[in-house]
């Protein structure tokens, strides 16, 4: 059995049954602790998002232990993603390429059955999953993340995410980065 989240602050049943699919919540705790697996196309493609150069994508953001030439690893920085930053908001972190983050991203989906996902709200939250798939927790802090939720559907991709060493915006419309040559 499955569980939805739905963002909703409405009296209304806010889990749905069958589903396992909750918003996700941006913990970081899946871009935690693994690498992601580019081909060649995803690995020009984010490069290309990111405006760089080509072999200043290679040097700074691929693992140079992985040796083949036509696919590569991200690299990891302090553990995570190197894509991953933290923001000023608490419980909150961004994909600094999510308007054209590889497949393997875009293909996970968050959910109350993953672990992950339960890592994430434990971690952030102080909240658990049972195992009916329904959140467990003070009221409290059940309608502070579900108002954290609604800030998070209301917000969309038009976030703006502003880095020291350099500034990379995104939003709905476009990716606008002024070039870095390193990290």
């Amino acid at each position: 059995m499955t569980t939805r989240i739905s963002p909703s602050l409405s009296g209304k049943e806010d889990v749905e049954k069958e589903t396992g699919i909750i918003p996700c919540f941006r913990c970081g705790v899946c871009c935690t602790g693994r690498q992601v697996h580019l081909d060649l196309v995803e690995a020009r493609r984010l490069c290309d998002g990111l405006g760089l150069n080509w072999y200043v994508f290679l040097s700074n953001y691929v693992d140079p232990k992985w040796s083949n030439y036509n696919s590569f690893l991200l690299r990891q920085q302090d553990g995570a993603c190197i894509l991953l930053k933290n923001t000023d908001v608490p419980h909150r972190k961004v994909c600094i390429a999510h308007m054209f983050k590889p497949s393997a991203c875009r293909e996970w989906s968050p959910s109350l059955h993953r672990r992950e996902c339960q890592q994430g709200l434990a971690k952030d939250w102080g909240l658990m999953v049972d195992t009916e798939g329904k959140l467990c927790g003070s009221d409290e802090k059940i309608r502070l993340f579900k108002i954290y939720l609604e800030s998070l559907n209301t917000a969309g991709c038009s976030e703006t995410y502003v880095e020291t060493e350099g500034i990379k915006r995104y939003d709905s419309e476009r990716f606008e980065n002024r070039r870095e040559e390193s990290i």
